[in-house]
């Protein structure tokens, strides 16, 4: 069975870009644009990976990754969080809220299929 990952994003271009991505290298892949349709999403399913964008329409990421650090379901999951913004700042509150790995949205394209790649394996250790 294929590994489930969760895309929050708000910008529907960019969720469909990952989930085509990854869909290609065999994940199942399950969307929502922002927190509520997240959580709604999380409540159902069991996900082996979250991608999570910092900026979100309805809040953020970083405090989204928090939530699930806080869930025992989702406690030991790891979270990829991604960001435009690429400042030491937004890196260490993501890092600091539980995040597994961050990577800068210019990085994405490059680095995504390596890092999911890593996280699922257990081969990751925390990047900036």
């Amino acid at each position: 069975m294929a590994e489930l990952i969760v895309v929050v994003d708000d910008d529907q271009a960019f969720r469909s870009i990952i989930k085509i991505l990854l869909e290609r290298r065999g994940y199942e892949v399950k969307t929502a644009p922002n927190i509520r349709s997240a959580m709604n999403l999380i409540d159902s399913i069991s996900p082996d990976l979250f991608i999570l964008d910092v900026m979100l329409s309805d809040g953020n990421g970083i405090d989204l990754c928090r939530e699930l650090r806080r869930r025992i379901e989702s406690r030991n999951t790891p979270v990829m969080v991604f960001s435009a913004n690429d400042d030491r700042s937004t890196i260490q509150r993501s890092i600091e809220a539980g995040a597994t790995q961050f990577l800068s949205k210019s990085q994405l394209s490059s680095r995504l299929l390596f890092g999911v790649h890593e996280l699922l394996t257990g081969t990751a250790a925390h990047t900036g």
